[in-house]
């Protein structure tokens, strides 16, 4: 409006200017005004100037918003392509990234790129720490990619391996039967509980995280508050000791193996089969956060299932406890790159919405059996950073728009657009009817 009522003000001045040269008038009031002999030429010169100089300024105030426009233009174009290209050449989403910053004039504007170009920095020293060793262990990322521990169903047979040693923990309190369970950071075994006469879950955790005292701990004090955690949804951590100088953890034994391994003999859920596995776990969650403390970590595989089909979360602060021991490696990311939200991707705190974005990954993969994004590590975490999650509708037609609404609120990029805690998500899955009997 203001660029409209300037240019038909210009246009009426140049029409007075117009007319004033053709009467001469125009002349004259500029010689009187410099003082300048009429009819001299150097009037004629300084009118010509005069006028010269307003249309040049005119057209200079009336260029510039539109020179701008057009950089702030092109700086979107770069960024939005950016955005298509992070997902397969992050390196060269980098590049353009940096190229829109220098195009954009708008703090909003360039704060976000900004944020996006650490994002996509932070996610390649990640992947970079997966194909280069370190002092602390194999590499952060790789810890953290197999730190869940598989647990398949439990039925003792044969085939299972034996353990070479027969008891652990202080007077040799557990009794091992035989190994259930392994994984990049932790093996799980089958034991019985010689003083209280019940079974249990005995995780022994890798070496690297017994390295300092100060690290050790740290866990200790973690493990006592999650030992303090009870909740139906939640495995429960009986005890935490030290044998030969590994780590411990007496938990409740579950005897239904893992969702990861469930989803692979079942396929896609219907939407009430999988709300009744994800709604107890935001319970779990809900309970978690009340204390002050975040998963960091939630997938299938730290999705166990009861014999009585009870779902039960695992592995709260292991995720830390890795964290913590690969600390000196700058730059990482920490999490599993299919289920990492983008503040995770981008090396930032984790806290209650990151927790809300992996579980509304697992959610997604419940009703689709894919991620929403897929690739090698760098690629997944770039895509978490600067894509939207391809809508559930197209890989499931006949799920309601509703449903795949809420899982995409719960995948927002922005942590403040996610549902508010756990109890808003259940809220909404109950107010949608999700779980009511058909």
């Amino acid at each position: 409006m203001l660029r409209k009522t300037a240019l038909q003000h210009a246009i009426l001045a140049a029409a007075i200017i117009g007319i004033q040269l053709g009467t001469g008038d125009f002349v004259g009031m500029i010689g009187e005004f410099l003082q300048l002999e009429p009819g001299a030429p150097t009037t004629w010169m300084a009118a010509g100037t005069a006028c010269a100089m307003f249309v040049w300024g005119v057209g200079i105030w009336l260029s510039t918003p539109r020179v701008l426009n057009f950089a702030a233009l092109r700086a979107r174009g770069l960024a939005i392509r950016a955005d298509h290209r992070a997902k397969e050449d992050p390196e060269l989403g980098l590049e353009l990234y940096r190229e829109a910053l220098g195009k954009l004039l708008s703090s909003h504007s360039r704060s976000e790129i900004k944020w996006k170009i650490k994002a996509l920095e932070a996610a390649q020293a990640a992947a970079q720490s997966d194909t280069e060793p370190n002092h602390t262990a194999e590499g952060a990322a790789s810890l953290m990619r197999n730190a869940a521990t598989v647990v398949k169903p439990f039925e003792p047979s044969e085939s299972q391996a034996e353990t070479d040693v027969e008891t652990v923990g202080p007077d040799g309190r557990y009794l091992l039967h035989r190994e259930i369970g392994r994984g990049g950071m932790a093996v799980v075994f089958h034991a019985t509980d010689q003083v209280l006469g019940r079974d249990v879950a005995l995780k022994q955790l890798p070496t690297q995280m017994c390295a300092e005292k100060e690290l050790t701990d740290r866990f200790r004090q973690e493990a006592r508050a999650l030992a303090s955690l009870s909740h139906p949804n939640v495995v429960q951590i009986f005890d935490l000791f030290d044998h030969d100088g590994q780590l411990w953890i007496a938990m409740e034994l579950t005897r239904g193996g893992d969702l990861a391994d469930q989803m692979d003999r079942q396929g896609a859920y219907s939407p009430r089969q999988a709300f009744e596995i994800v709604v107890p776990i935001a319970g779990g969650l809900a309970a978690a956060h009340a204390r002050g403390i975040i998963h960091r970590d939630i997938k299938p595989m730290n999705i166990l299932i009861a014999e009585d089909l009870t779902p039960k979360l695992t592995d709260f602060g292991l995720a830390k406890l890795i964290e913590t021991s690969v600390h000196t490696v700058a730059g990482v990311a920490m999490g599993s790159p299919p289920y990492m939200s983008p503040e995770q991707a981008g090396g930032k705190v984790a806290d209650k919405a990151t927790d809300m974005y992996s579980l509304g990954i697992t959610l997604y993969e419940l009703l689709s059996t894919r991620t929403p994004f897929e690739g090698d590590m760098s690629q997944v975490m770039a895509q978490h950073i600067t894509q939207l999650p391809p809508p559930l509708t197209d890989f499931c037609p006949e799920l309601a728009p509703d449903i795949s609404q809420l899982v995409a609120s719960m995948l927002e990029k922005d942590p403040k657009l996610r549902p508010r805690d756990m109890g808003s998500f259940v809220a909404s899955v109950r107010a949608l009817g999700a779980l009511d009997d058909t």
